[in-house]
């Protein structure tokens, strides 16, 4: 009643292809009352979109009713809304994602980190007793690049925020930022 914008009182009595249209009652309800009608029980869960009133993820059960003489001669549907739940758990998913990401990450650093402290010192060292101009331009720009890598490696450790970005003809890849979502 309140997804449609309607009281109770307006729904008892009328057809549920009044309130839920043609469309929606043949090709979903009507297959699942047959169902229930043959004695199944139907359940299922979805989001729908019910225009003005928004977008919402339903629990749907359908259960056949027996007669007096144990025959299935009536459906009882129950409808629950169960968006906050559904939302919660994207919530809670995105957030276990991000932490996983965010631990490989510190790991990942630190792992790049330690190799490439040998590396930067070995340089430094080289550089200090060489003369050649040319070799000492070199090892500066390979200093360089370790700078660059010890860059990229702290900026890894500070992601709070993942964006997934396609690129036409290759694989996707992830952006890091350093800022306070989840983007995907």
């Amino acid at each position: 009643a309140d997804i449609h914008n309607k009281s109770a009182q307006d729904l008892i009595g009328n057809h549920v292809r009044e309130f839920l249209g043609d469309e929606i009652f043949e090709t979903v309800i009507k297959t699942n009352i047959m169902k229930c009608l043959n004695g199944e029980d139907v359940r299922y869960e979805s989001w729908f979109d019910f225009g003005e009133s928004g977008v919402f993820y339903l629990d749907v059960r359908y259960f056949p009713l027996h007669n007096s003489s144990d025959v299935i001669n009536r459906v009882a549907i129950f409808t629950r809304d169960i968006t906050s739940i559904k939302e919660s758990e994207k919530t809670r998913i995105h957030k276990e994602k991000l932490r996983t990401i965010m631990e490989f990450a510190a790991t990942l650093s630190h792992d790049i980190n330690n190799p490439l402290c040998t590396v930067s010192d070995s340089l430094e060292l080289l550089k200090l007793n060489e003369k050649n101009p040319k070799k000492i331009s070199y090892i500066d720009k390979a200093l360089a690049g370790v700078e660059k890598i010890a860059e990229i490696t702290v900026k890894i450790k500070a992601t709070t925020c993942i964006t997934i970005t396609d690129y036409p003809g290759g694989p996707k890849t992830l952006d890091i930022t350093p800022d306070i979502k989840i983007i995907n």
